[in-house]
């Protein structure tokens, strides 16, 4: 057999496997520490994730948040989670992880939410 023909065979092998296993990031959850919050309006709140996973990968947080009522913005989110309540609403902050090594894309499954009411 050729030298080509060897190369080719076990590339197309590698590929196989490399494709048809389960990675640990397919098994990764992602949760706050809340699922449901009422704050009033000028007061914080610092988010808390629970992150699963068995691959040793440190995730990026993308942040934001869900204004129902209208187009004002009700409170904000910073990078680290941290909830700043600004006026009476509800509202929905979400938080997306990406956590695939050497590539960061949000992945769905990857997402979790806390309903926040704001008083005055």
């Amino acid at each position: 057999m050729s030298y080509e023909k060897i190369m080719l065979i076990m590339m197309v092998a590698i590929a196989f496997v490399a494709c048809s296993t389960e990675s640990d990031f397919d098994q990764a959850t992602v949760s706050l520490d809340t699922s449901e919050l009422t704050l009033r309006v000028g007061e914080v709140y610092q988010f808390h994730i629970n992150y699963d996973s068995t691959d040793g990968v440190s995730p990026v947080c993308f942040w934001g948040v869900t204004t129902e009522e209208d187009e004002t913005p009700i409170a904000e989110v910073d990078e680290r989670g941290r909830l700043t309540a600004m006026t009476p609403g509800a509202t929905t902050v979400r938080v997306g992880l990406s956590v695939e090594a050497g590539r960061f894309y949000l992945d769905p499954k990857l997402t979790a939410t806390c309903r926040v009411t704001i008083l005055p």
